[in-house]
């Protein structure tokens, strides 16, 4: 069996997404769906509640992809950010790797080419088998009729037998039906992250490396949510 997910290019992932795709053997990154989205958010823990942080994009004239969403006044984000994480993790052992993660992001202008870099460094650091995979590479064109039927053809050129995705993603936009029919098995993720390490699973992954070292880390995702 060769399972696979999908997701859009991202900032500061959710442990839930981390642990999905980790149990995934590959990650397909979806960037080049146009968005007028101007923020992409996250979840961090202040005063030990979770508090959304959003990330400022900006659009070129029109309509322009997700992996070309451009960032706006990154340092202005990462400051916030790093002062966020000196106050709420100031005696977590790991904290000093995460600010320099947070830093990372001044080096990049778009969310795609940080987002691909981002994930590939945080599968090494957390050894995972997972192998991504950017859409562009597989020459699947995005003008299907529906959002199931490019997913069947992105499984047909991964080898992908069976699909693992959230609970909510029938109501959202996948026909259950059609990928059966295509040889496709459904898999849906089971949040059960809280119990494991006390963190609400919708939290960033920052919070988990900034107190795990990177194999607690993975311990506490590996296997989740199956």
């Amino acid at each position: 069996m060769c399972m696979f997910t999908i997701h859009q290019p991202t900032i500061f992932p959710s442990c839930y997404l981390v642990a999905r795709w980790m149990m995934s053997d590959k990650l397909v990154l979806i960037g080049d769906a146009k968005t007028t989205v101007w923020s992409t958010q996250y979840w961090i823990y202040v005063n030990h509640r979770l508090q959304k942080f959003g990330v400022p994009i900006v659009k070129s004239e029109g309509d322009v992809s997700v992996n070309d969403a451009k960032f706006a006044k990154p340092l202005r984000m990462i400051e916030k950010l790093s002062k966020t994480f000196k106050q709420e993790h100031r005696k977590s052992p790991y904290l000093t790797r995460v600010l320099e993660d947070i830093s990372l992001v001044e080096a990049y202008s778009t969310l795609g080419v940080y987002s691909e870099d981002m994930l590939r460094k945080l599968f090494r650091d957390l050894e995972a088998k997972t192998e991504l995979i950017v859409v562009g590479e597989l020459g699947v064109p995005n003008d299907f009729a529906t959002p199931t039927e490019r997913l069947v053809e992105i499984g047909k050129k991964i080898g992908g037998t069976c699909y693992y995705t959230a609970m909510d993603a029938p109501e959202k936009y996948l026909d259950v039906g059609v990928m059966e029919r295509n040889g496709i098995e459904v898999k849906y993720q089971d949040f059960r992250f809280r119990n494991s390490v006390g963190l609400n699973a919708r939290c960033s992954i920052l919070d988990l490396l900034a107190l795990y070292s990177f194999e607690d880390c993975a311990k506490a995702l590996k296997g989740l949510g199956v």
